[in-house]
């Protein structure tokens, strides 16, 4: 099934239509994040959501590690990040070697192509300044369909 990535104006997710089912198990969540305060904020938001966070990096490369070694779920993930690589790089990557998805919270998320957003394929797309509910609706989403 082939899809289709553009921004959407309104709104600040965009989800995709597969999703795994887990039904009730607590979701595991890497959180890939460059700027601390941001990284602090999104995790208070995924734990405040029933959620576990199993780790928190700010590079790619770090990211690829803790996504073999720990397995999360899903994958909350930022595009610009500490190092060469970025968050692109990265979830590519992880899905290619993984099968893990990624939710990207971005402020760039008009930067990156459809084309790049298709070969990725991502689980959704959150635009920072995100609402409060936001990213635990695209979690929830992501897992449950």
């Amino acid at each position: 099934m082939a899809r289709v990535w553009s921004p959407l104006a309104t709104g600040d997710i965009i989800m995709t239509e597969d999703a795994a089912d887990l039904g009730n198990k607590r979701i595991r969540v890497l959180v890939v994040e460059d700027e601390p305060l941001i990284a602090f904020d999104l995790i208070s938001e995924i734990e405040s959501g029933n959620h576990d966070v199993v780790g928190q990096c700010a590079t790619a490369a770090k990211a690829i590690s803790l996504a073999e070694t720990l397995k999360p779920d899903i994958i909350v993930m930022d595009i610009g990040l500490m190092g060469q690589a970025d968050g692109l790089d990265a979830a590519r990557e992880i899905r290619t070697r993984f099968g893990i998805g990624c939710i990207f919270v971005s402020a760039t998320l008009d930067r990156v192509a459809p084309e790049q957003w298709h070969e990725i394929d991502p689980v959704a797309l959150i635009r920072k300044p995100y609402r409060d509910d936001a990213l635990d609706k695209a979690i929830s989403r992501a897992v449950t369909g």
